[in-house]
């Protein structure tokens, strides 16, 4: 049994000791990265034992099967009166150098994934595996920052490039004309360029690695298939994006043979919309889960968790990394349990709840509140406490035969004196006739989960804006107070 469980808590490691950034678009870009993908996987300023140690790259996100390569350049436009000169020579710098530097980090990732490290003495070692070359989907990003001014003024746009992707003889092309990318090194694989409007929103909007990597390998497919003429800016494109579905995913077109060409204007229509206003409202709940899995990762890198000093990073990261790789919507289904059962548990009361992944139903997520009230021993009852997150794990994967992983939460009730949380990972893939036998007693004998129920909430990524955006506590919150109101009518008719 103790080689499926695996046990998370504190001092695990003796820490990751990361670059801040080198500069301060470095920097900035360190920043929106973290808050989008999440410390565990960010990683700037990376080196090569090549030399005395040259940089990797400026950032890099690994994710699962997924690498995303960042090289940032911001360079000043220069104005003399030729904007073809201008713009030849800004190119140069801001992106063609930036995606040679890009396709040197790929091929040294391919060739050397255990000669990557965190600071220029090569003295911390990348901490996540990187050995599975073939399996690795690399996707390709330069910031380029310098040329919204100059974009604002001759194009009269928000400060966007223009995409051009194509030659009209279908052809690969690096630029075609002042102010907009295409293909920038013909021959390789796309290249995606994010400016000066385009960098904040998209990682403001795609703010899971699971909807980022899945934009990419969209766009990807759509550029490489000739059928985007051109697009004003990144963010019509995105706006494009979020605004078209096929089956249950976002797409650029609902057909493989659209020819798509878009004008300015499209991101600021649906930005515009209430559907959007509506969107916005209701993600903020999602965010809970954001900072749970932020909180255990944080004393992961900092070497700050409790217990398990055998366990590394590989071993502890992918119960996080399952927590993690959720969609933002789905982190709203998450983000709402949650609240609602911090809403629900007294401060010094216990309450459990088994929530499967609105994307993956093969997933499912424990979560526990217990008070430390009653227990004089704190040691204690945190033994007690992941005892029993344990045996709800093992019930739930009893009562759902598909699940093949469960990651339970153990925390206290909201108002608590304590601080401390528990994560737990169980493998059900290699699901044993005694853990069957331990859970069946533990659901039939014990009573846990006697009353679990089935239950999959489906909501629309825009929600209707006639309706009511509230989480589910909110909810909860009303219909008892339509409850009162109802009671106290009943008691003033008594009365009369």
């Amino acid at each position: 049994m103790a080689g499926v469980i695996k046990k998370l808590y504190n001092h695990i490691v003796t820490g990751i000791q990361k670059s801040s950034g080198l500069t301060p678009s470095e920097q900035y870009l360190k920043k929106l990265c973290e808050r989008s993908f999440l410390s565990l996987w960010s990683y700037p300023n990376l080196y090569r034992d090549q030399g005395s140690g040259h940089e990797l790259c400026d950032l890099l996100v690994v994710f699962e099967d997924d690498v995303i390569i960042f090289s940032d350049k911001s360079c000043s436009f220069q104005d003399t009166g030729d904007l073809e000169k201008d713009w030849g020579r800004w190119f140069r710098s801001a992106v063609s150098e930036s995606a040679k530097q890009i396709f040197g980090a790929e091929r040294w990732i391919k060739n050397h994934p255990d000669r990557i490290y965190l600071d220029k003495r090569c003295t911390q070692k990348f901490p996540l595996d990187l050995s599975n070359a073939s399996r690795l989907r690399f996707h390709r990003i330069v910031v380029a920052l310098g040329a919204g001014e100059r974009c604002r003024r001759e194009l009269g746009n928000n400060g966007s490039l223009v995409l051009m992707p194509k030659r009209s003889d279908g052809t690969e092309s690096p630029f075609n004309a002042p102010l907009s990318v295409g293909w920038v090194v013909p021959g390789k694989p796309y290249v995606h360029v994010l400016d000066d409007v385009s960098l904040d929103v998209i990682l403001r909007e795609l703010d899971t690695v699971a909807d980022f990597t899945k934009y990419l390998r969209k766009k990807e497919d759509f550029v490489a298939s000739g059928r985007l003429l051109i697009a004003s800016g990144e963010l019509d494109l995105l706006g494009l994006y979020l605004r078209t579905m096929r089956g249950e995913e976002h797409d650029f077109s609902t057909h493989d043979t659209d020819l798509v060409a878009l004008d300015d204007g499209v991101w600021e229509e649906l930005v515009a919309s209430p559907e959007y206003s509506a969107r916005k409202r209701r993600n903020q709940v999602s965010y809970l889960w954001d900072g749970l899995i932020e909180a255990f990762a944080t004393h992961l890198q900092d070497g700050t968790l409790a217990i398990g000093r055998d366990l590394g990073i590989q071993t502890v990261e992918p119960a996080l990394r399952l927590m993690a790789s959720e969609s933002r919507l789905a982190r709203r289904m998450l983000g709402d349990a949650l609240d609602d059962l911090f809403h629900k548990t007294p401060t010094n009361g216990k309450n459990t709840r088994v929530v499967t992944s609105r994307d993956r139903g093969e997933r499912a997520y424990v979560l526990s509140l217990v008070s430390s009230h009653g227990y004089p021993d704190y040691s204690e009852y945190r033994r007690i406490r992941e005892n029993r997150l344990l045996a709800y794990c093992h019930v739930a994967k009893h009562l759902w035969p598909n699940l093949e992983h469960v990651v339970g939460v153990g925390a206290e009730p909201a108002g608590s004196a304590g601080g401390s949380e528990d994560l737990l990972y169980l493998d059900a893939r290699t699901w044993t006739q005694e853990q069957e036998d331990w859970a069946r007693r533990l659901h039939q004998e014990h009573g846990l989960l006697k009353r679990a129920r089935f239950t999959q909430t489906m909501e629309n990524e825009f929600p209707d804006p006639r309706r009511a955006t509230m989480t589910m506590a909110q909810k909860r919150v009303l219909r008892n107070q339509k409850k009162r109101e109802r009671r106290e009518r009943a008691n003033k008719n008594k009365k009369r």
